[in-house]
């Protein structure tokens, strides 16, 4: 098994990566290897694509700024791993986690009695300028899975069974239980991070969350309300976030954020004739603003470094509404008045409770096994698109039973990192991959007949259910889970117990209305009331079910008609002769994935030249002043300037390779860089429709087949007879 760490790199990068690829260390640096950028020039390529970045953000914000993340994966002694295996792995995990999208050194270190990868990634993406984001115990979490993946993948540590594995979820519950209160802490200090200006601020707002803070000196420790726990700050981050100068550094920049955001709102409010001219002229300046879908709360984000402030922040002289009224009456003096912030109720409205553990159990088939590591499962899932891929399973998410069965504790809120056959990575929620298991596995849902009370609308999607005495304003069941006969007058809904079901709540129970989940299990409870006894037939149910059916036959009538018209147009008489549209269609897929990857390689390639170019610019000056000097005095003057000189050399290089003059300016390559995004834009776009096409020429083959098996079952019929 590998163990996998991460950290911010704040200063001396150079030392960094220095250290990382110490030749002592790396089998003379054999074990160093590095994707866009030369590993000995890591620190300086580095350097400029932040350069580029911020040109290209028109970014004049001196914010501290992470220079790289420093990864490190450790391999254990007991695995039988070679140095260049190990090495292999780490540009595995390297590329995967990147995207390809950051540059990075890998560097693999066999000095010790365990050998372990020092990776160290640029905080800056080379491609499209963008930040590595990345959150306290989350990324780690990420990272993790993709290692254990590879390491199962590379049969690391790899068991013969489950299990072997025993019951972890189990143990893992006591210990989580221990240690539940660091996710509370981090939500309650970050909302303080957010809002407060200074150190004494900050520990008093803290205090009225419920946190309790002793600053030693050197360390920081916390206590949540409730809890008999201490934690101290390093404990509850992977960067220093949390520690005193971590802290401080936040909060002097806070100051200077919100100084630099009211002068910007005051200057730009003054020349507005409207607030919806206000908005515009404040993009245009570097600022906007951002409205929270699922809370409404407000917040200001500055363009220059995606710096998100609170609109309660800036106090109650600068909300939403006193802008208006400002640019309205058109006095702008903007007094701030002495308000109080309610921390509490603020705290309470804006910060949403995440489940922090797997909270649902699946039983796992033999078949939905891949591999069974001591990292844990390797289990086979399909993604979005219903392509096959794979996710890995944390060890302390797994209980092996007594009777041989397997069970995982999956988060339905989760984000589960899945890859497909292709190395393609993508997201899927926890939610969705409970039903894709359950529905293999044939798990069966409870029949629940819906009282017409209980049906706010049906339509050919679904039904919506609502429940007011349990607080429930509407649910909604999709079609395929619903089962209507007219007949017997009656709406079965079909739901599974470990599903989770998103409602909104009555306006009695939440004035906001904002979207919850309820398990199947408790909504089957709700809807499982006793039956009213229905003295006569329900004709409102009735009636609302033939209208469904009508509906329906309609929907069918036309999804016929345009299935004979398409028939019509390509001469086809039965579904086979929908095949050579299928394979045209799936060869242009084809072709325009084929584009879009081979713009996204060039566009790769255009970033680079830009960051040449760019060394080529900040580091002209040297090479020139170099070319002047006396030949007695080119020596000294390039040890004092080797690496600037270095850098230069290397950036000739790579242009030449590229095919580009050294004199191009580095803007007009990124104007390219941006023109090419939005061809890959329109390009997906393309995707999107000839996916489109290929999904109902595929319904409309199965709609040609279906007829022609019923023609078959009938004529048969009529010859037996």
């Amino acid at each position: 098994m590998a163990i996998t760490k991460i950290h911010a790199i704040k200063s001396t990068l150079s030392k960094a990566i220095e250290y990382i690829e110490n030749p002592d260390k790396t089998d003379g640096q054999l074990l160093v290897s590095g994707y866009n950028t030369e590993p000995q020039m890591a620190a300086l390529d580095f350097e400029m694509t932040a350069t580029l970045a911020r040109k290209v953000r028109h970014s004049n914000s001196k914010r501290p700024q992470n220079l790289a993340y420093h990864l490190i994966q450790s391999f254990s002694p007991d695995d039988d791993v070679t140095p260049e295996q190990a090495h292999e792995l780490g540009r595995k995990l390297a590329a995967e986690f990147t995207g390809g999208r950051f540059e990075y050194v890998v560097a693999t270190h066999v000095d010790k009695g365990h050998i372990h990868n020092h990776i160290m990634i640029n905080a800056v993406s080379f491609y499209d300028y963008k930040k590595l984001h990345t959150v306290p115990y989350r990324t780690a979490r990420t990272i993790r899975g993709i290692s254990d993946r590879l390491c199962a993948e590379a049969d690391l540590s790899v068991i013969e069974s489950p299990m072997q594995l025993g019951r972890q979820y189990a143990d893992y519950i006591k210990k989580r239980k221990q240690t539940s209160t660091k996710p509370k802490l981090r939500r309650r200090l970050n909302f303080c991070l957010d809002h407060a200006t200074d150190y004494a601020q900050f520990k008093q707002m803290a205090l009225e969350l419920g946190v309790q803070i002793k600053d030693s000196g050197k360390y920081v420790s916390y206590r949540c309300e409730g809890a008999d726990q201490v934690v101290r700050d390093n404990k509850l981050a992977d960067t220093d976030k949390y520690t005193v100068n971590g802290i401080k550094e936040r909060l002097e920049q806070n100051q200077i954020d919100h100084a630099r955001l009211k002068e910007l709102i005051q200057t730009v409010a003054g020349k507005a004739e409207n607030f919806e001219a206000f908005e515009q002229d404040l993009a245009e300046a570097g600022a906007s603003i951002h409205v929270n879908r699922r809370t409404g709360a407000v917040s200001w984000i500055l363009k220059d470094d995606d710096t998100r402030i609170p609109e309660a922040a800036l106090g109650a002289a600068f909300s939403m509404d006193a802008i208006r009224k400002a640019i309205r009456t058109q006095n702008f003096s903007f007094a701030q008045a002495a308000d109080e912030l309610h921390v509490r109720d603020l705290y309470d409205a804006q910060v949403k409770t995440v489940p922090n553990v797997p909270d649902t159990i699946v039983r796992l088939s033999a078949a939905q096994i891949l591999r069974v590591s001591t990292d844990g499962l390797l289990v086979r899932v399909h993604d979005r698109t219903g392509a096959e891929a794979r996710v890995m399973i944390d060890a302390m998410h797994v209980n092996a039973n007594k009777d041989g069965t397997v069970d995982i504790a999956i988060g339905s809120q989760f984000q589960y990192d899945l890859v497909d056959v292709d190395k393609q990575h993508s997201e899927l929620r926890g939610g969705e991959i409970i039903k894709q298991l359950e529905l293999e596995n044939g798990v069966k849902p409870q029949r629940i007949q819906l009282e017409s009370s209980m049906i706010k609308s049906m339509s050919l999607r679904g039904v919506t259910v609502t429940l007011p005495q349990q607080g429930i304003e509407r649910v909604f069941i999709p079609a395929e889970y619903i089962r209507l006969d007219r007949a017997a007058n009656t709406c079965t809904a079909l739901i599974y117990d470990n599903w989770n079901y998103s409602y909104v709540p009555t306006a009695e129970s939440d004035a906001k209305q904002e979207r919850r989940n309820i398990t199947g299990k408790a909504l089957v409870g709700h809807l499982a009331q006793p039956a009213t006894q229905r003295q006569e037939l329900d004709t409102s149910l009735h009636g609302r079910i033939a209208y469904v059916e009508k509906k329906a036959k309609l929907a069918n009538v036309k999804h016929l008609a345009a299935t004979l018209m398409q028939m019509n147009r390509v001469g086809a008489n039965t579904a086979k002769d929908f095949l050579p549209q299928l394979q045209t269609v799936r060869a242009e897929i084809r072709e325009v994935q084929c584009q879009i990857q081979s713009m996204t390689e060039k566009t790769k390639q255009y970033a680079l030249a830009a960051r040449a170019l760019q060394t080529c610019q900040s580091y002209r000056v040297i090479w020139q002043q170099y070319d002047k000097q006396p030949k007695i005095l080119k020596s000294s003057y390039m040890a004092r300037h080797k690496t600037e000189l270095d850098a230069y050399a290397h950036a000739l290089d790579v242009l030449d390779q590229l095919g580009v003059h050294p004199e191009v300016v580095p803007e007009k390559v990124l104007t390219l860089i941006q023109d090419r995004e939005k061809q890959i834009k329109a390009m997906a776009a393309r995707l999107d429709a000839l996916q489109n096409q290929e999904r109902d020429l595929l319904s409309m083959k199965a709609t040609v087949e279906n007829i022609q098996n019923t023609k078959n079952k009938e004529s048969k019929h009529d010859y037996t007879l």
